[in-house]
């Protein structure tokens, strides 16, 4: 069994985007995850990349190179309801991803949540 190298990935938000939420969203509105498929867990990822405005990273070279999944993120603020998604991200190193916050509903982003359960 070869073992994958571990590479940083960021994202990035545009349209409605609100304070980043630390780890586990003890400060912040918007928290971003990814979901590998196949995996049980979500990564949250929350480190603010200081070299892009509204982007966060995960930890660095702490991601497996090669592995697909879903970016997910969402805000909940007074009383409106935001999300971004995007499916079918292959990890590479140095990848940015950027998701459009747009306005929605909470089932909405319940759906998008519950989805992760059939990847």
């Amino acid at each position: 069994m070869s073992i994958k190298p571990k590479v940083t990935i960021s994202v990035t938000l545009t349209g409605n985007t609100l304070d980043l939420a630390s780890f586990q969203g003890e400060e912040g509105a918007t928290c971003v995850f990814f979901h590998g498929y196949g995996d049980l867990v979500v990564a949250q990822l929350y480190t603010l990349d200081e070299s892009r405005a509204n982007t966060v990273k995960s930890y660095d070279d702490s991601m497996p190179e090669g592995k697909n999944g879903t970016v997910l993120a969402f805000s909940v603020k007074a009383g409106k309801f935001y999300l971004g998604k995007q499916e079918d991200v292959t990890i590479s190193a140095d990848l940015n991803v950027t998701l459009n916050m747009v306005e929605t509903t909470e089932k909405a982003i319940q759906d998008a949540i519950d989805a992760l359960d059939d990847r």
